[in-house]
């Protein structure tokens, strides 16, 4: 039992950065600085092209640029996916079709373990075997539910266990200057300069057998974040860069990390580093007493309200759902443009500008949704709420009102109730999903159902406030009247 309560005060979280290049020495870095402010002083935007990068290791022979750093993680992949494929198949002959006793942590270790430990470091392996372990499901594959996991290498995540602890461990995070830097160990290479059929010239990298530890130090994008926004939130306690900092200072334990390589629209493939974090509910700051609730609209998107007064905090302007008119207006203006494009030159140049339209439409959609978790979950902190309710709005697909059509064409709600749970989770307040029948028209104070107040009568009058026509004692927002209905329901 002791186990178990101490899994629901842990929270689990994923950071996500993206690897801009290996760390070097101070020297080096310092060449690199200098370079870049010389090209802004000639109008350029300081980028560092390949040529640079060719030149420098001319000159330091020992560096890894990422025409190797890349294409090494790509051959990890490889050897990677052969090694998982191969244990899951075995996996499921021994302890499926042969029907072996024994547990699928014994089987691993006398197999697929040993053969990633031969060709990796024991890092490497162990996350590897946490992987295989975890997409092994014995009971559905046994009754036939579910199918054999096997991987592709082109997206097949490098895992690494053990964060560094007293000098002990596989990877590291710390800050060097204004730098954030991941220390990986991964396994030295040879790298040979090829040319292809196309006449482009590439880098073919091949593990060293047998393995040779090398720890990498890589930088991660943290930095240009910083420069961007100009410290401005660097020192407050939200995003990534914060996060980060809870990690390096031992607040936060990273229990397994992984790189792996993404596509982005209208970009070249850029390779990421996934952080699994642990940290505990803060939840000697909430009041098991207090309860709030969360009501979803349309021209209001969220009003918030908790059980103990009359705070709330609401989202007064609805900016999805303006910036979904813009940019349906311009994809239809970039359609029409189509029209007049000259044929025979492909589909992709046609659909490129929407699909970076599209790109950039879900960016700002994402940072307004993740805007609104952060605001809610800090007005519950504040309230000390340890619950909240949230209105279930599975069946609002079949409803064919103005109000369902408009909230499910408008923004993916269900995407917006889940980035809210995520942030209230991380504060430690649970969540809970409710009927929202009736919130609308009962009131808060004397529970009585005003029957009169309905979706039409509402729309007919310009959504006028809630009047208790029982008890004549409230006349608030109509919205704030169903959160606080909403926060009041009890879930047994």
């Amino acid at each position: 039992m002791a186990g178990k309560k101490k899994d629901k005060d842990v929270i689990n979280k994923t950071l996500s950065v993206r690897i801009i290049r290996p760390r070097y020495s101070d020297d080096i870095e310092k060449e690199i600085s200098d370079e870049k402010a010389k090209r802004k002083q000639d109008g350029k935007t300081g980028e560092l092209d390949r040529a640079f990068f060719s030149e420098l290791k001319s000159r330091n022979p020992d560096i890894i640029t990422n025409d190797e750093l890349f294409p090494l993680f790509t051959e990890i992949q490889k050897n990677l996916t052969e090694i998982y494929n191969k244990s899951i198949s075995l996996l499921y002959m021994k302890l499926i079709v042969e029907e072996e006793g024994g547990s699928t942590a014994s089987a691993l270790s006398a197999g697929p373990y040993k053969e990633c430990k031969a060709r990796f470091n024991s890092y490497i392996s162990l996350g590897l075997r946490q992987k295989i372990q975890s997409n092994f499901r014995r009971k559905e594959l046994k009754g036939f539910q579910v199918s054999l996991p096997t991987a592709k290498s082109d997206r097949f995540p490098i895992p690494f266990c053990h964060q560094v602890e007293n000098g002990k461990g596989g990877f590291k995070v710390y800050e060097t200057g204004d730098d954030f830097i991941f220390e990986v160990p991964l396994i030295k290479y040879t790298a040979t300069n090829k040319k292809s059929t196309s006449g482009k010239n590439y880098t073919k990298v091949q593990l060293n057998n047998p393995p040779v530890p090398m720890n990498v130090p890589l930088l991660l994008s943290t930095m240009r974040r910083r420069q961007t926004k100009k410290g401005m939130q660097w020192n407050k306690d939200e995003g990534t860069n914060a996060e980060l900092r809870r990690v390096m200072s031992g607040e936060y334990k990273v229990s397994y990390a992984e790189i792996i390589r993404r596509t982005r629209f209208g970009k070249h493939d850029d390779w990421f580093v996934n952080f699994s974090i642990k940290f505990k509910n803060k939840t000697d700051e909430l009041n098991q007493n207090v309860r709030g609730g969360i009501d979803i609209g349309v021209s209001n998107p969220l009003v918030c309200a908790v059980t103990n007064g009359l705070d709330r905090y609401i989202v007064a302007n609805n900016d999805i759902m303006a910036f979904n008119e813009r940019a349906m207006a311009r994809r239809r203006t970039l359609l029409r443009k189509n029209r007049f494009k000259r044929s025979g030159h492909g589909a992709k140049n046609k659909l490129e500008p929407i699909t970076v339209l599209t790109e950039k439409n879900e960016r700002f959609r994402k940072s307004i949704l993740q805007r609104w978790a952060r605001e809610v979950a800090e007005f519950f902190k504040r309230t000390s709420a340890s619950v909240v309710n949230m209105e279930d709005l599975s069946g609002i697909t079949e409803r064919e009102d103005f109000f369902s059509t408009k909230l499910r064409t408008t923004w993916n709600y269900r995407l917006m109730q889940t980035t809210i749970e995520n942030k209230l989770k991380e504060y430690g307040i649970a969540v809970n999903y409710i009927s929202p029948k009736y919130t609308s028209q009962t009131c808060h104070s004397c529970g009585k159902r005003n029957d009169y107040f309905t979706f039409s009568y509402r729309s007919e009058n310009n959504y006028p406030p809630f009047e208790c026509k029982e008890c004549n004692k409230v006349k608030c927002n109509a919205d704030f009247n169903a959160a606080k209905n909403i926060a009041l329901k009890v879930v047994l």
